[in-house]
């Protein structure tokens, strides 16, 4: 196959004849059309492709729970949280991480896991107890802060 039957062939394409027709003014600008298109694609693809295998993956967004009570005496409360998540469709590890931390009853510790948590950074702080929210709102002014078992 001639160049000629090679440039009608390659013009045969609705895009490439369009693209032909408007930009081309001349038999030159057609006849270099299919190298200059080949020398893009392979340039952009190339020049694309170390770029596209450095994007890290998306990270899942995590939820900050900071809690005065041992782990132990916490469970009914993180699967009642997890449960209202799973009613809204969100599942733990597809599509949030849950970071958990306790204070083991010792309020001195809730500005340290507080910090930790902001650290981290999470989206979103789930705190019980007033000196959990003092603790938490110390830590940030940027992250929400859900407050339960709250009082005066």
């Amino acid at each position: 196959m001639n160049r000629r039957h090679r440039l009608t062939a390659l013009l045969a394409l609705p895009a490439l004849r369009s693209a032909a027709v408007r930009g081309a003014r001349s038999l030159r600008t057609l006849r270099t059309l299919p190298a200059t298109l080949l020398t893009l694609l392979v340039l952009g693809s190339v020049g694309t492709a170390p770029l596209a295998r450095a994007q890290p993956a998306q990270a899942l967004p995590r939820i900050g729970v900071l809690d005065p009570a041992p782990a132990s005496a916490s469970t009914a409360r993180l699967a009642g949280l997890r449960a209202g998540l799973k009613s809204r469709s969100l599942e733990e590890g597809r599509h949030y991480l849950l970071e958990y931390r306790s204070a083991e009853l010792d309020l001195t510790r809730l500005p340290a896991l507080a910090a930790e948590l902001v650290k981290l950074p999470v989206k979103v702080l789930v705190v019980r107890n007033t000196p959990g929210v003092v603790a938490a709102r110390a830590a940030t002014t940027t992250i929400p802060i859900v407050m339960a078992d709250v009082g005066e």
